[in-house]
């Protein structure tokens, strides 16, 4: 009289058979039980959907992009150099020359595209530590990176490993371009 075309379990029988339950419910059960459930309308739509989220890429954040510094100064381009980061400046409001860097030679170039940060290696997730030079003074620092969001990143420089200072970054803008090449000096002025 109850009669379901798969198997169920002795359990699910008997209940069946206890409860004495109306046929239509019987039937519901049963053509659930023989696979209409799986051929509901939604399923197409559930598989697409479970279907795309494990396969599209996860979308981190990312260092990589234009960052304006704290003081609205100067732009740094942060580029994904194999498994390093390194900043160049991208833009400033004014423009300037290296003129306090140690090396006499390099006095003359322009800090526009002069990389700042310099061999920045991972150290944890979203965090890279490695060089900062500073054009103001010629000296370069030891250095922490920190993604702090996808639009803040926190940039430290140490002294000696006890006296830091650091300021926060705010993206303006993402990067697709590889690691650019090193910026030519320019060549020594006329006298």
């Amino acid at each position: 009289m109850y009669n379901c075309t798969v198997s169920t379990s002795r359990y699910s029988t008997r209940l069946i058979a206890r409860s004495r339950p109306s046929p239509g419910l019987v039937q519901h059960i049963c053509s659930t039980v023989d696979g209409e459930f799986f051929k509901m309308k939604w399923i197409p739509w559930l598989s697409a959907i479970l279907f795309a989220i494990t396969t599209a890429p996860a979308q981190s954040a990312s260092a990589t992009g234009e960052w304006l510094v704290a003081d609205k100064s100067a732009r740094i381009a942060i580029h994904a150099c194999g498994h390093r980061l390194r900043g160049t400046i991208a833009w400033e409001r004014v423009h300037g020359l290296d003129d306090q860097n140690p090396d006499l030679s390099k006095r003359h170039r322009t800090t526009l595209g002069l990389p700042i940060l310099i061999g920045m290696q991972s150290t944890g997730l979203d965090t890279w530590a490695g060089r900062i030079y500073n054009a103001d003074n010629g000296k370069t620092y030891a250095a922490k990176v920190k993604l702090l969001s996808p639009t803040s990143l926190f940039v430290e420089g140490c002294v000696m490993g006890i006296l830091c200072g650091g300021e926060t970054w705010t993206k303006v803008r993402e990067h697709a371009e590889d690691c650019p090449a090193s910026p030519p000096t320019p060549p020594a002025p006329k006298q």
